[in-house]
């Protein structure tokens, strides 16, 4: 019988334990003097993630890349044409395939992109290294233009 209440204050102490661990299918089998204890340990739902979880987690994760490559990012492109230094701006988006979303170029000092802008929007869909290549003769912009892209990409 002495047996029987160790046997117990064992289990006890087992269920007070950090980990959760559910007894299940629990049968005595034998004499007194030979008590044999069968336990089968099962892992509680909160010690296993289910696939389904992880995927949901997989898919989150995806979402916020695709939010974040739909804002827009700016590159400073910055130059000195004879008329004088030009704080141009290079502002771009892309979409969920990291392509050119929008694209367009400003600056406060300087009037003279409206042209240099119209002529980069064949650049959306394309992908930043095809708009490092982007050539438009010998323009001081186009240059200022490439270089900012180049040093996105490094």
């Amino acid at each position: 019988m002495r047996k029987v209440y160790i046997l117990a204050g064992l289990l006890f102490l087992a269920s007070c334990s950090h980990a959760e661990v559910a007894t299940v299918n629990t049968e005595v089998v034998g004499t007194p003097e030979t008590i044999v204890e069968q336990t089968v340990e099962v892992e509680t739902e909160a010690e296993v993630e289910t696939p389904a979880e992880e995927i949901n987690d997989e898919v989150a994760a995806l979402e916020t890349a695709v939010e974040d490559l739909s804002k827009t990012a700016t590159l400073d492109a910055a130059y000195t044409n004879p008329k004088g230094p030009v704080d141009m701006k290079v502002a771009y988006s892309l979409d969920s395939e990291w392509k050119i979303a929008t694209i367009g170029v400003s600056a406060t000092t300087y009037d003279g992109l409206g042209d240099f802008n119209t002529a980069i929007q064949i650049l959306v869909g394309s992908t930043l290294e095809d708009a490092a290549e982007y050539k438009s003769g010998s323009s001081l912009t186009g240059y200022a233009f490439t270089q900012a892209v180049k040093s996105e990409l490094n």
